[in-house]
């Protein structure tokens, strides 16, 4: 929802499926990626921007999640990120992770444990 409303790429993750530490990386095309939706890896090309844990690509970047670390009805922890461009007003990235939070603890019953800049 807030993804539509403010026209900003957002990412969310359940934390349990994400092995090790998340790093914003450029892809070397030999990484593993299931896209969201499929159970079979695709190819990645060399020189894509991509979220990865120590595994995986959990997100290429302005183009598909992955499967492996989707929120589901299950998921008791998730991270979530938002994308803008150098254009992007930060208080804008703000005040769309602070609606993000505000939605999911309003609509989910969820607790806001931490919230990091």
């Amino acid at each position: 929802l807030v993804s539509i409303e403010t026209l900003l790429s957002i990412g969310a993750h359940d934390i349990d499926k994400i092995k090790g530490t998340l790093i914003f990386k450029i892809t070397g095309g030999s990484e593993l990626y299931i896209p969201l939706g499929s159970t079979e890896p695709e190819k990645v090309n060399s020189g894509e921007y991509a979220c990865m844990d120590e595994e995986k690509i959990i997100c290429r970047m302005d183009i598909r999640q992955c499967e492996q670390t989707k929120i589901t009805k299950d998921t008791k922890s998730f991270i979530v990120y938002i994308q803008g461009n150098k254009n992007t007003d930060f208080d804008y990235l703000i005040n769309a992770l602070d609606k993000i939070c505000e939605y999911t603890t309003s609509f989910c019953d969820a607790t806001l444990v931490k919230k990091m800049v």
